[in-house]
């Protein structure tokens, strides 16, 4: 990931107040989600989740060397963006980077197959120009903007797998990637 943003500039993709003067040049380059794999100078999102808050974690982040945090609460720990929704302040980041350069993002949805599908059309594609995809199988309402988040200068596809545990996800992640081209694999019950 290579963002190369200043927090003011994040305030105002997220919607966020701007940071002191100080803290609104602070410049970045990747975001984090999780304090066991923050490195130092990475914004980190204090998601919620079903078993964990992630503004619990915020002074570990800081502690580690984030350089901000993107919070659903203000904290004393360091220069933080308070937004309403984490979740959605990484979602419109992601958004925003998808946009920001003239990338072909393809989707990959379905109940089963979306991952050997998303390996081979990017073994494909690499034969005219560099892509970006979807690690692993993060493909959720969290992985599939942090896949969005790695197109750079130089991707010429992005292939970003889509997953859904409810109604209305999938909708939500085209929302955010804005795919040109999309492939559903095989759709039956979970």
């Amino acid at each position: 990931m290579n963002l190369g943003l200043t927090l003011d500039k994040l305030a105002e993709i997220v919607g966020a107040p701007p940071l002191s003067p100080d803290h609104g040049k602070i410049h970045f380059s990747s975001v984090s989600t999780d304090t066991r794999t923050i490195q130092p100078g990475e914004v980190f999102f204090a998601l919620p989740g079903a078993r964990f808050d992630g503004n619990r974690f915020v002074g570990e982040a800081f502690q580690k060397g984030a350089a901000a945090a993107v919070c659903g609460c203000r904290v004393p720990d360091g220069p933080c963006l308070t937004v309403e929704s984490p979740l959605e302040a990484l979602q419109k980041l992601a958004a925003w980077n998808r946009n920001r350069y003239p990338v072909t993002v393809i989707a990959i949805t379905g109940s089963c197959g979306k991952t050997t599908t998303k390996n081979m059309l990017r073994c494909v594609l690499e034969g005219l120009g560099p892509v970006t995809a979807t690690q692993g199988n993060l493909n959720n309402e969290i992985g599939c903007p942090l896949s969005l988040l790695e197109i750079n200068a130089d991707s010429r596809f992005a292939v970003i797998e889509m997953g859904a545990n409810h109604m209305g996800e999938i909708r939500r992640l085209c929302e955010i990637a804005s795919p040109d081209e999309s492939i559903v694999t095989l759709v039956a019950p979970a």
